[in-house]
C-alpha cells in the first residue's frame, strides 16, 4: 500500500508541474503586448501573427532540410510516447500484484495511462502529417484545426482531473481507512472517470461551439484556443480554462501535502515504536 502512495505523489508532482506552466502561460499571455509578432515558421516562411491571434504567411520560400530535420522531433515523440504507455499498459494489465489490481488507485493509473495514450495516437499522427503539409490549415482546414484543438484540450484537461480524483482518493484511505470500503467501490470509480471524460470533452467543445474560437498559432504546426482573444465569450473561455486548471491543481497538492503528512507520522510512529522495544 505504501508503494501506491508514493506512486501517486509522482504521478501528482509531475502532471502538476507541467500543467502550472501551460495555465499560467494562459493567463499571462492572454493580455496581447505587441500588434504583432514575426517569426520564421518549420518550412523557413516567414509567419506574421496579429493581437488577434491570426496567423498569415508573408514568405513562401520552403526550405526542405529544415522541414526533414523538424520531422524527426514529433515523429520521436509519438514512438517513445506509446512504447512507454503500452509498457505501462501492458504491465498494470498483466503483471498487477494481487493486492493492488482490485483498488481504486489502479483502476485510475490504468485510465491515466490510456488517455495518455489516446492522446498521442488521436495528435501525433497528425503533427507529422502536419509538418510535411506545411501547416494544420493547408493539410485540413479549419475542421483538423477544431479537431487538433479539441485533442489537446480534452487530454490534458482529463489528465489532470484524473490525477485529481487519484489524489482524492489517497485521502480518503488515509483520513477514512474504516469508511473507505464503503464509500469507494469500483462502481464510483468508474463513474468519476466518466465524469472525468465528460467534462473535459464538454470543454474542449466549447471554442468550437461559439465559446472562443480555435487558431493556428506559430510557427502553423498545431491549433489551439485562442487564449489572446479580445472578445468577452473569448476571455471568458480563456479565464474559465486557466481558473479550472489552477483549482485543480491547488487540491490536487493539499490533499497530496496531507498524505504526505500522514505518511511521515506514520513513519515516525513506527521508528519510535520499534526503538522503544529495542
Amino acid at each position: 500500500m505504501r508503494d501506491f502512495y508514493i506512486l501517486e505523489t509522482i504521478f501528482a508532482s509531475e502532471i502538476t508541474i507541467t500543467t502550472m506552466a501551460s495555465v499560467v502561460s494562459v493567463v499571462v499571455n492572454n493580455v496581447p503586448t505587441s500588434d504583432y509578432y514575426n517569426n520564421t515558421g518549420i518550412d523557413g516562411a516567414t509567419y506574421n501573427i496579429s493581437r488577434e491571434g491570426n496567423l498569415f504567411r508573408s514568405n513562401e520560400t520552403i526550405d526542405p532540410s529544415s522541414v526533414t530535420k523538424n520531422l524527426m522531433v514529433p515523429s520521436a515523440m509519438f514512438f517513445f510516447g506509446v512504447l512507454g504507455n503500452v509498457t505501462a499498459l501492458i504491465i498494470l494489465t498483466v503483471r498487477p500484484s494481487k493486492d493492488s489490481k482490485t483498488t481504486a488507485f489502479y483502476h485510475l493509473v490504468k485510465a491515466l495511462v490510456c488517455m495518455d495514450l489516446f492522446g498521442i495516437i488521436a495528435s501525433s499522427p497528425v503533427t507529422i502529417v502536419v509538418y510535411i503539409k506545411q501547416g494544420v490549415i493547408d493539410t485540413g482546414g479549419m475542421p483538423l484545426c477544431h479537431y487538433f484543438s479539441f485533442i489537446l484540450v480534452l487530454a490534458g484537461n482529463a489528465t489532470v482531473f484524473t490525477v485529481l480524483v487519484m489524489a482524492a482518493e489517497r485521502f480518503m484511505v488515509t483520513k477514512y481507512p474504516f469508511k473507505y470500503s464503503t464509500l469507494v467501490k469500483p462502481l464510483t470509480v468508474n463513474c468519476c472517470i466518466l465524469v472525468v471524460w465528460g467534462l473535459s470533452t464538454f470543454i474542449a467543445l466549447l471554442p468550437i461551439f461559439g465559446m472562443g474560437r480555435n487558431i493556428e498559432p506559430w510557427p502553423g504546426t498545431w491549433c489551439f484556443f485562442d487564449y489572446r482573444s479580445t472578445s468577452i465569450a473569448g476571455q471568458i473561455f480563456s479565464y474559465f480554462y486557466a481558473t479550472a486548471g489552477l483549482v485543480a491543481i491547488l487540491i490536487t497538492m493539499i490533499l497530496n501535502l496531507y498524505v504526505m503528512q500522514h505518511l511521515w507520522r506514520m513513519r515516525r510512529s513506527r521508528l519510535s515504536t520499534i526503538l522503544a522495544i529495542v
